[in-house]
């Protein structure tokens, strides 16, 4: 029984790690709402920082030393528990070339930590896409793309870097 016991603790621990070993701006993916508020305040990520609607918003700030326009954390959550499931960073209402110039701006720091997990294809629109790392609760999804966006109201484009989504908690368990 004591056997049983340790193996299922090694497998969690080993779940965990694998699943806590993915992070974005140095906050591990599965943080809960308040230790990401906390990580993001301590490191002054952005110029201005404000929650809505359970989802952190980061403005003008830095991954690295690449600005973004806009940052979002979102969460699952599961009763009293919160769960960082994925980020997004945009450069907003671009011209098709600004955009496709951050797109590989974003596409190079990436590169750096993903250099072994990084597919680049062309999407149905017509851009260059990326995707990279693994996606640690699912090894048959990336961890996270780079992509454009045609933003229809002001007919420009946005480049998005997007982490996740990895999914703590089933998908309608936060609806």
């Amino acid at each position: 029984k004591a056997m049983k016991k340790n193996l299922l603790f090694l497998f969690f621990l080993c779940v965990s790690t694998l699943t806590f070993g993915q992070s974005v701006l140095g906050i591990p993916f599965g943080s809960s709402y308040e230790e990401t508020k906390h990580l993001l305040l301590n490191r002054n990520v952005g110029e201005d920082m404000w929650e809505q609607d359970g989802t952190i918003i980061v403005v003008k700030g830095y991954i690295g030393l690449v600005p973004f326009n806009v940052g979002y954390f979102y969460f699952q959550y599961d009763h009293d528990k919160s769960y960082l499931y994925s980020a997004c960073f945009s450069d907003l209402e671009l011209t098709a070339n600004q955009a496709k110039a951050k797109r590989e701006i974003f596409a190079d720091i990436i590169k750096e930590k993903y250099y072994d997990s990084i597919n680049e294809y062309v999407d149905e629109t017509g851009f260059k896409r990326y995707d990279f790392g693994v996606n640690p609760l699912d090894k048959d999804k990336p961890l996270g793309k780079i992509f454009i966006h045609l933003n229809k109201k002001s007919n420009k484009y946005d480049t998005v870097l997007y982490y996740g989504p990895i999914y703590y908690v089933g998908k309608n368990a936060d609806f």
